[in-house]
């Protein structure tokens, strides 16, 4: 009995895997400079204000319109740094949110109890969300809330790019 409960999960675990979703990413990129000593004990926004959400052209590259799209969901998220060897470690916590003019603020990556090893790349966690409200409006405000356990080294041109997956 336990074996076929067992054999039941795999089965099931491997079924969802195997699943294809029709679609296609949306991706969009941004930079910021992290400048030495941030004061660890307080948080830190970072906006990325009027980012056009260039629909008509990822639409049109994939052959669907807009009334085909039946949900955005981020993707996945990475800050990394442009030119220089940069460490993340000393950062606490990561919250991504995006908003619009019209549109309340709403969590779509995050990342917690950041390790002290980080290195040159920290990779987030999307949230289970659905942003198309977000990206159908023609432009979309991106904040990046920054908590952190220590100032760093020095100041870090960071890259931070981003991905969403519209489902057809």
């Amino acid at each position: 009995m336990r074996n076929s409960f067992l054999l039941f999960w795999v089965c099931c675990l491997f079924g969802a895997c195997s699943k294809s979703v029709p679609g296609f990413d949306m991706p969009y990129r941004r930079t910021l400079d992290l400048p030495i000593g941030l004061n660890p004990f307080a948080l830190h926004n970072f906006e990325f204000k009027d980012i056009a959400t260039d629909t008509a052209v990822l639409f049109k590259a994939n052959n669907v319109t807009a009334t085909q799209i039946t949900a955005i969901e981020p993707k996945n998220m990475t800050i990394r740094g442009l030119f220089v060897a940069a460490n993340y470690g000393f950062l606490e916590k990561v919250e991504v949110r995006i908003s619009t003019a019209t549109l309340s603020e709403q969590i779509i990556f995050f990342r917690d109890q950041i390790p002290f090893n980080t290195g040159e790349k920290l990779d987030l966690i999307p949230n289970n969300v659905d942003v198309k409200p977000y990206l159908m409006t023609g432009k979309f405000t991106i904040r990046l809330i920054l908590t952190l356990r220590d100032s760093p080294p020095k100041t870090f041109e960071t890259e931070v790019p981003m991905t969403f997956f519209a489902k057809i």
